[in-house]
Parts: structure tokens; C-alpha cells; sequence
């Protein structure tokens, strides 16, 4: 069985004030890791 991604449209934003860069602060992943990401949404098919 071959994986293949599905492609999905999103849009994300740099937002800097004051020298600070707004990041979104993600967390409960089943490595139990944290991972950052822009602000942003994405666009589900159909």
C-alpha cells in the first residue's frame, strides 16, 4: 500500500512586534514533544 499526502491549502502569518515574533506553542504529541508554529488555518477539501 502506497502512502501518499494529501495536499491542503493554508496560509500562515509573520507577525512581529516589538522585535517578538507570535509563534503558537504545541504540545501532546505521542513523542511527547513541543513543536512551534505560525499562526495560520487551513482549508479542508470539498
Amino acid at each position: 500500500m502506497e502512502l501518499v499526502p494529501q495536499i491542503r491549502n493554508a496560509v500562515r502569518a509573520l507577525i512581529v512586534q516589538d522585535g517578538q515574533v507570535l509563534l503558537l506553542k504545541k504540545d501532546g504529541y505521542a513523542s511527547g514533544g513541543i513543536r512551534y508554529a505560525l499562526p495560520g488555518g487551513g482549508q479542508e477539501a470539498g
